[in-house]
């Protein structure tokens, strides 16, 4: 197919110079020879940019669908937040109403002791005016008299056991009060652990819906540069049919059509997303005809490396001058972000493992070691050289996001990205929760 291309391109000039040279019949003659070529071209072009743009709409539609989850997480979580608050303002006044009542319960209680205290104290006078003996009959006579005292001692008492029973139920109704109130601070305690739990819940759901919020724009930044080459290339082609329909009558358009092919001013974006660079008309026709050729999945957001070329690994947070490093500081097992020397330690080779995934091989040490994962409790997991073999930890996803790429593993999955550790240093590596940070986007830099 790419042979195809230049033969309509070259067909184009030759067609071109026919009619500068007054040869209309050749330049005619010249053209009938692609007609077969430009239909097929067309066609895919046509295909192509109506398949674009139904994924790029249908991930719109994602993105729509996904905002509104979003929104409903945001509202269930603040709404969590508003009844923790109210909850913590009803544990706050239940405690001082305990307090309160707890401090009334004491004072009721020492009351009522002294209540008893008072009772005793009656009891006992009672019992000594009921003395039969000499000395307590002649007290009692030289006093009120023992009927009148009793009488009077019983009327205290009554009143002193009235008090107790008042304060008794005082006790009782300050005791089933507190117990309702202790009930409703721990049912008030749960809901505060209920709510704390839903709220850790959904503030997760919200970074996860963030980060797929983010993936889906960027697939969708993809899509629109796609849908924006195949529009280019389905123009093109329309434009170039149109001419051989009605080749007597619009013969003269071919040095427009020409004078664009010339032009090599770059204004085409590339359905490759591992290309950020734009594309001169020619340029583009020509990939466009290789992808058909090598029948490259042209809806495909899988990165395109040259199997033949070694790369600087770089990030968005570091920089050009900080690329992925082998540490030859006592072991070549291991990987940093060094300082940019050119050194086949900072040289790297994308090979492809099949089904979207890939190896990253570096040059330096020479016994061939790619990048791997391991980690020792199961929590932390840390990058290194391992001796290449058929290992998930080995087995690279490299996602396009905007200008750079994510690179997760097949054994830990899209959850979590080759990160730089912040440490002060920033020369450690770690697979750490996937997010939108600087950290975790990088650049493949042909060396």
């Amino acid at each position: 197919m790419e042979e195809d291309s230049r033969l309509i391109i070259d067909s184009l000039k030759k067609a071109a110079i026919a009619l500068e040279n007054q040869d209309k019949q050749t330049a005619i003659n010249t053209l009938s020879e692609i007609t077969d070529e430009v239909a097929h071209f067309k066609k895919a072009a046509e295909n192509s940019e109506i398949e674009a743009r139904r994924m790029q709409e249908a991930t719109t539609h994602q993105i729509s669908e996904l905002l509104l989850r979003e929104g409903k997480a945001h509202a269930d979580c603040e709404q969590a937040k508003r009844e923790l608050d109210a909850t913590y303002s009803e544990i706050a006044s239940k405690k001082v109403s305990i307090q309160d009542l707890n401090l009334r319960l004491a004072n009721s209680s020492r009351e009522l002791e002294r209540y008893y205290d008072e009772l005793r104290e009656h009891e006992a006078r009672i019992a000594d005016l009921n003395d039969t003996s000499a000395g307590s009959i002649i007290l009692s006579i030289l006093s009120l008299g023992i009927d009148r005292a009793v009488k009077a001692i019983a009327i205290e008492i009554d009143g002193v056991r009235d008090k107790i029973e008042i304060a008794r139920r005082t006790i009782g109704a300050f005791t089933r009060e507190l117990s309702i109130l202790q009930s409703q601070l721990d049912g008030d305690n749960n809901r505060v652990n209920t709510l704390n739990t839903i709220v850790g819940q959904k503030e997760k759901q919200i970074k996860e819906l963030d980060f797929l919020e983010f993936k889906l724009h960027n697939q969708e930044a993809i899509q629109r540069k796609r849908l924006a080459f195949f529009t280019e290339m389905n123009l093109f082609y329309i434009k170039l049919q149109d001419l051989l329909n009605n080749v007597n009558h619009r013969l003269d358009d071919i040095h427009d059509i020409v004078d664009e092919l010339d032009n090599q001013t770059p204004t085409i974006t590339s359905f490759d997303p591992s290309r950020h660079d734009l594309l001169s008309l020619n340029q583009a026709l020509l990939l466009f005809g290789t992808a058909l050729e090598q029948r490259t999945p042209l809806m495909s957001s899988e990165p395109v490396f040259d199997q033949n070329r070694w790369y600087y690994i770089t990030s968005e947070w570091l920089g050009a001058e900080r690329p992925l490093t082998v540490d030859s500081n006592g072991s070549v097992n291991g990987v940093k972000m060094g300082k940019k020397d050119g050194s086949p330690r900072q040289l790297w080779k994308v090979e492809v493992s099949g089904n979207g995934y890939f190896k990253l091989i570096s040059q330096l040490p020479a016994d061939k070691r790619s990048l791997d994962v391991t980690s020792n409790n199961g929590i932390d997991f840390t990058p290194n050289m391992g001796f290449i073999a058929n290992r998930p930890g080995q087995i690279w996803k490299i996602e396009p996001e905007f200008e750079f790429f994510r690179l997760s593993t097949l054994w830990l999955g899209e959850n979590r990205s080759l990160d730089i550790v912040n440490d002060g240093t920033n020369t450690k590596l770690t697979l750490a929760d996937s997010g939108n940070y600087s950290g975790q986007h990088w650049k493949f830099i042909p060396a």
